[in-house]
């Protein structure tokens, strides 16, 4: 059922607890000293570790907070030690349960079984919400997937059908719409391989970046957006600053920070940037937007992984939930960090800052 360590220096004690626990179904591991028991907690795939306080050489106190720094595993401390004090040092200490000596075995079998009840009740827990989110993101993914390819799929059908063969607007036309979706999906895919390089580790690669020509680019990628919502975009930023950035991943958070302030501001509003230097190389950049504004308790839930806060299928906006967080990871990939000034109807301010490195060098998050 279980893999049970069982720690003890007693003998006789070791030996009839291990044959109580195997009777009951577990696989039983054991230890006699503080070293073989950290052993077994590296090289064995445990469920729950009984551990006697007073062992030879290394204490069952000491045991308990190395296994702490290495594993979650669930601890039932086993003690003749009865103070109250004791106990509160042990489950300070990480210890999930405690047995004072002398105890009957049923009464140690009964904890056993209750504790293994509470973590697979959380494993299931656990799976469940797993499960959840896997079909949600599977979904979202497919939702975002299928509306781009669904507008290309229209416009080359129409294109078959040569409905717009005399007609060289409609064709222009056509074929910016379909390129519009291309680019959506290709951002997309894009961003999920983003996300699986941040679980795996940036390595940044940093280079003195001009500022005013970045800010610069990302407006003029997004022109068909702002013509579209009849959005204008604005800036504030000295032609000769220069930040020590890695230029790449910071066009990547400017692209998620401005497309958040298209998605989100209303028709004919505006769209503002501040950036100014940082001592040592660095720049903070403020983008303020006229949107909706958000409340103050999803100022940070915004930032988490496929988060919205329109979770149903009746969204009112595209995307997966997963640009604020790409920004901010990428933020904090150099040292940084993006912070929220908001309130419903105010809009928002989406500040970035990222500290200045010596150039030529790489950092691996």
């Amino acid at each position: 059922m279980a893999n049970i360590l069982v720690v003890e220096d007693e003998q006789d004690l070791l030996q009839v607890m291990s044959l109580k626990l195997r009777r009951e179904g577990h696989s039983v591991f054991t230890a006699e000293n503080g070293q073989d028991a950290l052993m077994k907690v590296d090289e064995y795939v445990l469920d729950l570790v009984i551990l006697d306080v007073m062992l030879p050489e290394m204490s069952g106190w000491e045991i308990c907070t190395q296994i702490r720094q290495r594993s979650a595993v669930p601890i039932i401390m086993v003690t003749a030690l009865t103070g109250d004090q004791d106990i509160v040092k042990g489950l300070d200490l990480g210890a999930d349960e405690y047995v004072t000596k002398p105890f009957q075995l049923q009464t140690l079998i009964a904890r056993v079984n209750a504790l293994l009840r509470r973590l697979q009740w959380d494993r299931d827990v656990v799976e469940k919400e797993v499960d959840d989110l896997k079909r949600s993101i599977t979904g979202m993914v497919s939702h975002e997937l299928r509306t781009p390819l669904a507008a290309i799929m229209g416009t080359l059908d129409l294109a078959l059908q040569e409905a717009f063969k005399d007609n060289q607007d409609a064709q222009r036309d056509f074929i910016h719409d379909a390129r519009m979706n291309v680019l959506s999906m290709r951002q997309l895919v894009d961003d999920l391989l983003t996300m699986v390089r941040i679980d795996q580790g940036l390595e940044l690669l940093r280079r003195p970046t001009l500022i005013h020509a970045e800010i610069k680019r990302v407006i003029d990628l997004y022109q068909d957006h702002f013509r579209e919502h009849h959005l204008s975009a604005n800036y504030t930023c000295a032609e000769e600053l220069v930040a020590n950035i890695d230029h790449f991943l910071f066009r990547q958070i400017l692209q998620h920070l401005f497309f958040n302030a298209i998605k989100f501001s209303p028709e004919g509003g505006q769209i503002w940037v501040v950036a100014e230097p940082l001592p040592g190389g660095g720049v903070e950049l403020d983008v303020h937007d006229q949107g909706c504004g958000i409340a103050p308790e999803f100022h940070e839930k915004i930032f988490e992984r496929f988060y919205q806060i329109e979770m149903n299928d009746h969204r009112h906006h595209e995307g997966l939930g997963i640009g604020l967080f790409i920004a901010r990871e990428l933020a904090r990939a150099h040292r940084g960090d993006i912070t929220l000034i908001s309130a419903p109807a105010n809009g928002s301010i989406f500040s970035l800052s990222l500290p200045g490195e010596t150039s030529d060098t790489s950092d691996e998050t």
